[in-house]
């Protein structure tokens, strides 16, 4: 691998494995720097514990855009994810860039978006600092979708 550049990796689940200790609060995160078009996030869907609906809107919604860096904490068995019992921890944010996002067909479609999504182990958050969306620009927009068990987006 080159300088600057990141290889995909996956998060394996072993259903049989105990689940690991949690690492002391200090040693958790590890920040990341992988570059690389957002499009290829379908690699890290953790199917099965996604609703198919969830995982066939999101494959369709997320149309372009980059990944300019983030940073992952993982601890536990992801066959325990989403951690709803505090078995493990699942903390990811990404910094994206000239996202494009098409939310309805209906709709128009989100351009050249940038900021900040986080992941937890339950839902996410997207605090976009620009973009436009149908040609009207946008200044700092949040997106939340509290609970993946429950998937309302609220913009």
């Amino acid at each position: 691998m080159g300088a600057g550049r990141a290889a995909p990796f996956l998060l394996p689940m072993h259903p049989r494995r105990p689940p690991r200790p949690r690492p002391a609060p200090g040693r958790m995160p590890r920040r990341m720097r992988p570059a690389g078009p957002v499009t290829a996030a379908h690699r890290f869907w953790i199917l099965g514990h996604m609703p198919p609906p969830a995982v066939a809107w999101l494959e369709e919604a997320i149309e372009e855009g980059q990944l300019a860096a983030g940073r992952l904490v993982v601890a536990g068995d992801l066959s325990d994810w989403p951690f709803r019992d505090g078995e493990g921890v699942f903390d990811a944010t990404a910094d994206l860039e000239g996202l494009g996002v098409r939310y309805r067909d209906d709709w128009p479609p989100a351009r050249r978006v940038a900021g900040q999504a986080r992941f937890s182990a339950t839902g996410f958050s997207f605090d976009a600092r620009e973009g436009a969306v149908g040609g009207v620009a946008l200044r700092g927009a949040r997106a939340v979708l509290e609970d993946y068990s429950q998937p309302l987006l609220r913009i």
